[in-house]
């Protein structure tokens, strides 16, 4: 079993190819732009190392800390986000995509059908916050700032591309000591490839009569 906290060696350069600070700010940013960009930085595997899960923290209301042990969704294709529903300080954000399976913390994939890839759905509920890091006025109404659009709830599992999923597995299988979790890169890689292969396979040409 490889823990997050055994991985520091690889965080920085981890981080550093995901592009975070292209980010926008959500500062003022719409529900939807908040959902769409976190998406982004998501599949490109932000929170699958501690530091990276940290800097992700900015669109939260209420953070939690990184998992003691990593397991995260691997889908194709986009994600695809909704329009906001806003109700007042409140808003909802839709998102689908196609998943295709999970990786554990022992670096094993498990595909989510045995036929395929699953379409999955899921809501993102998100509140006006006021600004991190600012105070309140000194005789107490207000602060300084407009509020900004945060996600509320626990923190989902990661969701990440197939390339960024076999980015981590590779860079995992390199660090880890372990053979057991050795192997399970090895077959996890293998079966995220195969998968790429067969998705862009050309279609089997007609018979003729």
């Amino acid at each position: 079993m490889v823990r997050p906290e055994a991985i520091s060696t690889i965080v920085l350069a981890f981080v550093a190819a995901t592009g975070l600070a292209q980010s926008v700010t959500p500062e003022q940013a719409s529900p939807k732009e908040i959902i769409e960009d976190f998406c982004r930085i998501d599949a490109e595997g932000v929170r699958l190392t501690p530091d990276g899960w940290a800097k992700a923290a900015a669109w939260f209301a209420r953070p939690s800390p990184p998992p003691r042990e990593l397991q995260f969704e691997v889908f194709e294709g986009n994600v695809f986000v909704g329009d906001a529903a806003v109700k007042g300080d409140t808003a909802e954000v839709g998102v689908e995509y196609l998943e295709l399976g999970q990786v554990d913390s022992a670096l094993r994939f498990k595909l989510a059908m045995p036929d395929g890839a699953v379409k999955t759905r899921a809501f993102y509920r998100l509140v006006l916050a006021a600004p991190r890091g600012r105070s309140v006025g000194g005789n107490g109404t207000g602060v300084t700032g407009p509020p900004e659009w945060k996600i509320e709830g626990s923190e989902p599992q990661p969701l990440v591309t197939v390339s960024t999923a076999l980015r981590y597995l590779t860079q995992m299988r390199g660090e880890t000591r372990d053979p057991r979790a050795t192997k399970n890169a090895d077959r996890s890689i293998a079966a995220l490839k195969r998968i790429g292969r067969a998705r862009c396979a050309p279609p089997p040409a007609p018979r003729t009569p």
